[in-house]
């Protein structure tokens, strides 16, 4: 799989935060995943699945001083799982998910996380349909800490707080 850099990707300075990058490569992936999925019993389903992907020329932001830039960072590894389990009793809907992800920068000796992915996410979607025109829908999402650096403090890595969602 290759993702290429868009426009905006190579040519933007995000209005004075970031240094445009006009020579940044597409970035490939060797995706291996493995799923079951099932419909049994009846109005009951559910999904399990693991993946490890491979980066080549991962796409990433990069601090240059206090600006970002977005630079091909090498090998990225990141691998999981994903369970999902859902169903329907009379007329209501419900879905429960959750993903562990584990990404690390694997460029140098030192492996690095990557910012902005967090370890786990949990979501809970419930939809209730009151009549044929009316249905109401409640959504729960929760992602847990990740990383990112601090560009005020010479580019330290700091834990993002864990946050929660209800649409």
């Amino acid at each position: 799989k290759t993702r290429f850099p868009s426009l905006k990707d190579l040519y933007s300075g995000k209005l004075g935060s970031a240094i445009p990058n006009p020579s940044l490569k597409a970035e490939n992936a060797d995706l291996l995943s493995l799923g079951f999925h099932s419909e049994k019993p009846k109005n009951f389903n559910y999904d399990i699945s693991i993946y490890y992907n491979k980066i080549k020329d991962g796409i990433n932001n990069v601090y240059v001083g206090k600006l970002t830039q977005l630079q091909n960072i090498g090998k990225i590894i990141s691998q999981g799982f994903e369970i999902n389990v859902g169903g329907k009793i009379k007329k209501t809907s419900y879905n429960l998910g959750f993903t562990y992800n584990d990404s690390k920068d694997k460029s140098n000796a030192q492996e690095k996380p990557i910012e902005y992915r967090p370890k786990n996410k949990y979501v809970l979607n419930i939809s209730h349909d009151f009549q044929d025109y009316l249905t109401a829908d409640l959504f729960f999402n929760h992602t847990s800490q990740s990383d990112c650096i601090n560009a005020g403090n010479n580019n330290t890595w700091i834990k993002l707080d864990s946050y929660s969602t209800i649409d």
